[in-house]
């Protein structure tokens, strides 16, 4: 890998540190569906992400400043090569380290290093997982109360933010309500309540202006946006990173196993349809 430092892998992408101070995530084939990595992959589905986060970082340019400065790994290569050379690495050396990149093409995003909230920024436009299973209990999310009578998958009256907090790897991310997302930067972070307050309206004011820019969008292209998480950091000013708006593993591996369904039952009917018809051919 042309890059300085690995600093880590998630649960899809990995994390390395450029010579002169930029990031590089490269995007796996690793799936994780419920905040388990499974063991099998999927071919170029790091591609796959990658360019569905290039889209929506392009789209959404307008709305809010990202982390993303570039996509080309001949950018990565001859930066990294020319930061060698700067350290007394030989020439011809050097050159020997270039043309290796063929297999990151698609892959990579290079971005400027920042500060991560901690937090979960989601914003939900439909009821249904964990939000339902929340308004069954209480007839609330997050906090915020909702009308009764509804029904798992309906549309909310309005979009309604319903931050988590950002859970290590392999454990789940908890649903928190607005205050407590105030109160858990102010810890995190070692912010005052002046600042924390001020930072978390901004979180979710600009949350909630990318979900209903995509929700919007979403159907020219017949797509029904999932809840929505854009990571944000914060460098003296906020901004996007990570994801925008993208199908969770989850729901891929829920549908296929409704598709996988529907066609083994067709297929079964198909079958059964076709030894009637023998049957009756034969006691003809």
């Amino acid at each position: 890998m042309l890059a300085d430092r690995f600093l880590r892998s998630g649960k899809v992408r990995d994390l390395y540190e450029l010579p002169d101070g930029r990031m590089l995530l490269v995007a796996s084939d690793r799936i994780s569906a419920f905040d388990v990595v499974l063991p099998s992959e999927i071919p170029d589905k790091g591609r796959v992400l990658t360019g569905l986060s290039r889209f929506w970082f392009a789209e959404t340019a307008g709305l809010a400043r990202n982390h993303l400065l570039g996509v080309d790994p001949v950018e990565v290569e001859s930066g990294f090569v020319e930061a060698l050379a700067a350290r007394g690495l030989p020439a011809a050396e050097a050159d020997r380290l270039r043309g290796g990149t063929d297999q990151l093409r698609g892959r990579i995003m290079l971005c400027r290093p920042a500060q991560v909230l901690p937090i979960e920024a989601v914003v939900r436009g439909y009821l249904d997982g964990s939000a339902w299973k929340a308004y069954q209990a209480t007839g609330e999310i997050c906090g915020v109360a909702l009308p009764p009578g509804l029904r798992q998958g309906d549309r909310l009256p309005e979009p309604i933010f319903t931050p988590a907090t950002k859970a290590p790897q392999g454990e789940h991310d908890l649903n928190i309500d607005f205050d407590t997302m105030v109160g858990h930067l102010e810890r995190e972070l070692g912010f005052d309540r002046a600042l924390a307050g001020p930072l978390a309206e901004a979180v979710r004011e600009r949350s909630l202006q990318l979900y209903r820019y995509g929700h919007d969008l979403a159907p020219t292209a017949a797509v029904k946006v999932p809840p929505f998480m854009p990571p944000l950091y914060g460098h003296r000013k906020l901004a996007n990173f990570d994801v925008y708006s993208y199908p969770a593993a989850g729901s891929y591996a829920l549908a296929a196993v409704a598709v996988l369904l529907a066609v083994a039952l067709w297929l079964a009917w198909r079958e059964s349809r076709s030894e009637i018809a023998s049957e009756t051919r034969m006691a003809g």
